[in-house]
């Protein structure tokens, strides 16, 4: 026998105003701990576990800083090689090479990340201070359905 699974009900600006919550304690950690916030603590813990989850999810940056750490280690390392050992000298060259290709391959793909990102938070902002909560969910529908 299957179990029949329930979806409960998630309307777009639902949605939409969890994102802004979730960029705001990005911007904010403590933004839910204001006497002001209308939530119940059951709601916060949520939303705030949503951000954690979020936060630690594999940040590309943080690899691309151990990347260019290792990179420079490597150089050091190469420095030290005596120019006579000429097989210590070719698998350097094999290994710089290919780190350097992936830190470039990272580089590009961490602009993009970010370019994407900034990108998501602008229109979130304008959209945010433009439109009504029934304007975001028609707007919402129209991009679902690109």
């Amino acid at each position: 026998m299957m179990i029949d699974p329930h979806y409960p009900r998630l309307d777009e600006a639902s949605v939409f105003g969890v994102e802004v919550l979730l960029k705001l304690l990005d911007e904010n950690p403590k933004h839910l701990n204001d006497p002001s916030c209308p939530y119940t603590e059951d709601i916060r813990q949520l939303l705030l576990r949503l951000h954690t989850s979020r936060q630690s999810a594999f940040e590309i940056k943080d690899l691309q800083d151990e990347a260019e750490n290792l990179f420079s280690q490597l150089k050091k390392l190469g420095e030290s090689i005596a120019t006579t050992e000429v097989k210590e000298r070719v698998a350097y060259m094999r290994v710089a090479t290919s780190l350097f290709d992936k830190l470039i391959t990272l580089k590009e793909r961490s602009a993009g990340i970010k370019a994407a990102s900034d990108f998501k938070k602008t229109m979130l902002d304008v959209i945010d201070s433009v439109m009504t909560p029934e304007q975001r969910t028609v707007l919402m529908d129209r991009l679902n359905a690109l």
